[in-house]
């Protein structure tokens, strides 16, 4: 009988701890409260803490009230987030009556102090886990949230209530980084829903926005009329799942209970974009930089999804003589100096020189791409005058051994993510920024990367924040914001490319609507930029072919348009910096007349067109799965096109970055018309005029195709509403997500039909992020496909399309 008691007690329990995880209903923690004080510029600001009485380390949370609020106002806030395992300070302002935003500006601050004093000593010694902290605040409190979040890296995320968002509000909430959400009253008079709700649009992270169906503006308050239930549900899932990570807390925010509330009436509206790419779980480290020569690495902390900077690393610095030391960190002690080198005893006096070794060997013809990354030559400096890259010495490698620097920048947008392909040898490098296409990444690209830098080009290649986005702007503003990286990296003391960049000799680079976007961005004149290259630009709206399960209709109806608009138009006719434009013939994603759109607008550019007789849109990128999707049957294999493409866009930059006149002849036709009568290319153009039978054939293609026509034996297109076998596509709306995921795997259907004649989808889309993950039982199929597609034969080959399927997400 005892046992049994003792184990229905136990069940009990367990019972209690389940329901304890529902957030809003109180949790399994018992609470303590002390109230306490601090004295800061602005007066002395009181405060309740209330924290969990069990021993442990816990996430913390600051709440600032707002006007004419205190702290005991908020303390079903304080009660409620302690018991599920919280630190919670809530603070009133010396003057809480008057809208101060400088004074509760410094109360969020200074409560920051305050935790990190108090977790050294007193009741909450140890209790407090710094790495994961929150902010939240109600109405003006909510407001000086927004403006403590980009200036203090110490906060994780925020919970804002009612907040008040004027043009000031909004210029620092395009700057948060971190994860928000915002919650606002349907019938609040005081401060309007619609009016929280700009704060949540001009956000520019994972974000989430919460309208209550009832209730006004004091509802966040103890003296609110109104079940909190909702609120609590809603902002404890908030800091559960992105401080604690626990996931199980996804349908609370984007999942099936939020659809519930709405249907229920709880909400009256929800909103969230969590498509902002999260790197990183809160707990995660990793190690950063190199730990060559004196080099050490450093670390990198998880912050509201993002890699911080690196912490801690020793950077290479410029050699020091006889120090015996490599302080450049680049594998060889004092290179380049006069030493003492003790021969035998009679000669230890006797002093040489190191011989000094150039690289003399030229480059192999057209090296394959598909090898392992270009090996580090022992000794290698920079290339003899006149030994550079030409027909002779190969055009797929040039003579710089190279390196890969990892890093990120940000704009109104979000993060950049950028990988930097950088010459080895000593002086400093012209540069170029490339934009991938749509759905693209810079792990697509690094062909280009390699190419460029083994020339003697810097180059970065770029992940946009939202490769789902249609938005052109967010692509020609990452090339603005590139340019102020280099700015700033090129000036800071100690990194890796400190005066190694050539800052008033830019060049920008895209594919597809990448390339699109480097159209557009000159229309700027950026005077530090000289030289655009755009590859099979999407300068009109892209059309998928015959065959695939969108039989040939438009990917996009009018309101989801990948193309240039006619102000974009107008703003490139403003260029006056030189671009060359790359087309494929077989290119029917965007084929040569789509790309003429934008060569066509660029009117006072110099400018250059050519098309490349067999080339198809994606073997302007890397192998991977991408090379699944339609695009065209390419003529040539990928090696050949990748050898044509680059002998023209590295003349480009050669031209007009390093001003190398022996490349005149591949900026001025002369080389084009040989590459003509050759069967290379089928047509050139530039304003001496155009050369090539297609200059006669090239027609604008206007005839769209009816979609799905046996569209109705896809479950998927339910969701695109299908009527008597014609789908429309959704307008691209956030509430409407969800059909563009259906969207997606409707195309995605029909790619993997086309290339395993198998109607089962291998592509799932992952949680909300989009990842497109296949299927392990398809992934040796895949392989030996893009193998045969790219000829491929080599185990080394193999092992590269392996790297990088891995790297793009699409395997493990």
């Amino acid at each position: 009988m005892k046992k049994f008691i003792i184990l229905f007690l136990v069940f009990l329990s367990c019972i209690s701890l389940v329901f304890s995880l529902s957030p809003e209903s109180s949790g399994s923690y018992e609470t303590s409260l002390y109230s306490d004080s601090f004295q800061a510029s602005n007066g002395l600001y009181t405060l309740n803490v209330y924290y969990p009485e069990s021993g442990g380390n816990y996430p913390a949370i600051i709440f600032c009230p707002g006007i004419g609020t205190t702290k005991v106002m908020y303390k079903w806030f304080g009660y409620h987030l302690s018991s599920h395992g919280y630190v919670v300070l809530i603070f009133t302002p010396p003057i809480s009556f008057f809208r101060t935003s400088e004074t509760r500006i410094e109360g969020i601050v200074k409560s920051i102090d305050y935790l990190e004093e108090k977790n050294n000593k007193g009741q909450l010694k140890g209790k407090i886990d710094l790495d994961k902290l929150g902010v939240a605040g109600h109405a003006a409190g909510g407001t000086a949230v927004i403006n403590t979040m980009p200036e203090d890296i110490r906060i994780k995320l925020g919970v804002v209530f009612s907040p008040s968002c004027d043009g000031k509000v909004i210029n620092k909430a395009e700057k948060i980084k971190n994860p928000v959400q915002i919650q606002a009253a349907k019938n609040d008079i005081v401060i309007k829903s619609i009016i929280s709700e700009k704060c949540y649009d001009n956000l520019n992270t994972v974000k989430e926005y919460v309208e209550i169906n009832n209730g006004n503006h004091f509802i966040f308050t103890e003296v609110g009329i109104y079940d909190n239930t909702i609120i609590k549900k809603y902002s404890l899932s908030w800091f559960n799942y992105f401080l604690k990570n626990e996931r199980n807390y996804h349908s609370y925010l984007f999942g099936e209970e939020a659809e519930n509330d709405i249907h229920s009436g709880l909400l009256s509206d929800l909103k969230f974009d969590n498509s902002v790419k999260v790197e990183c779980n809160p707990d995660d480290k990793k190690e950063c930089g190199i730990d060559v020569g004196v080099c050490e690495k450093g670390i990198q902390d998880c912050i509201g999804g993002k890699w911080s900077d690196c912490l801690g690393q020793v950077y290479p610095v410029e050699e020091i003589c006889d120090d015996n030391l490599d302080n450049d960190c680049d594998g060889f002690v004092d290179e380049g100096c006069v030493k003492k080198i003790i021969l035998e005893k009679e000669d230890e006096d006797k002093i040489i020189k190191k011989p000094e070794t150039n690289k003399t060997e030229e480059t192999p013809l057209l090296e394959e791409n598909l090898t392992e990354e270009l090996p580090i030559e022992e000794n290698q400096t920079e290339p003899l005058e006149g030994e550079k890259p030409s027909e002779e010495t190969g055009w797929n490698k040039g003579p710089y051994n190279f390196s890969v620097y990892e890093d990120s920048f940000s704009n109104g947008w979000g993060f950049y993510d950028v990988d930097i392909y950088y010459p080895e040898s000593t002086g400093d490098f012209p540069a170029v920024i490339f934009s991938p296409g749509y759905l693209g990444s810079k792990n697509e690209y690094e062909w280009i990367g390699e190419h460029l830098a083994s020339h003697g080009f810097i180059t970065l290649l770029t992940s946009v924040p939202n490769r789902f986005g249609i938005i052109l702007e967010q692509r020609v503003d990452g090339f603005e914001s590139a340019v102020d990286y280099l700015n700033e990296v090129n000036d800071k003391k100690g990194h890796v490319l400190n005066n190694k960049i050539e800052v008033d000799n830019l060049g920008v680079a895209g594919h597809s609507y990448g390339g699109a976007a480097t159209s557009v961005y000159l229309g700027r004149q950026n005077s530090q930029v000289k030289a655009g290259v755009a590859l099979a630009p999407l300068c009109k709206v892209a059309v998928y072919p015959e065959g695939s399960s969108l039989d040939g209709q438009e990917i996009l109806d009018s309101n989801i348009i990948l193309r240039i608009n006619e102000v974009q138009k107008e703003r490139m006719k403003s260029s006056i910096t030189p671009i060359q434009i790359q087309a494929g013939e077989k290119d029917i994603i965007c084929p040569p007349e789509n790309n003429l759109v934008c060569y066509d607008n660029l009117i006072n550019s110099d400018r250059m067109f050519i098309e490349i007789k067999g080339a198809d849109h994606h073997q302007f990128s890397d192998p991977g799965v991408a090379y699944l999707m339609p695009g065209g049957i390419p003529g040539i294999s990928l090696k050949k096109q990748q050898e044509i493409s680059s002998k023209y866009f590295a003349s480009w930059f050669y031209y007009y970055l390093k001003g190398d006149e022996e490349y005149k002849k591949y900026v001025d036709g002369t080389e084009a018309k040989n590459d003509i009568n050759n069967d290379i290319l089928l047509e050139y153009r530039s304003d001496e005029g155009c050369v090539g039978d297609e200059c006669l054939k090239i027609e604008a293609v206007e005839e769209l195709k009816t979609f799905g026509e046996n569209c109705t034996e896809h479950a998927e297109c339910v969701t695109i509403n299908c009527e008597d076998g014609v789908c429309k596509f959704p307008s691209f709306k956030k509430e409407e997500r969800e059909s563009i995921i259906s969207l997606i795997i409707s195309i995605v259907r029909g790619i993997v039909k086309d290339v395993l004649d198998n109607e089962e989808i291998i592509i799932h889309i992952k949680d909300r992020d989009y990842t497109l993950r296949i299927d392990e039982k398809h992934v040796d199929e895949i392989i030996n496909r893009l193998k045969d597609r790219y000829e491929i034969e080599t185990k080394e080959g193999e092992e590269k399309i392996i790297r990088r399927l891995k790297k793009a997400g699409y395997i493990h």
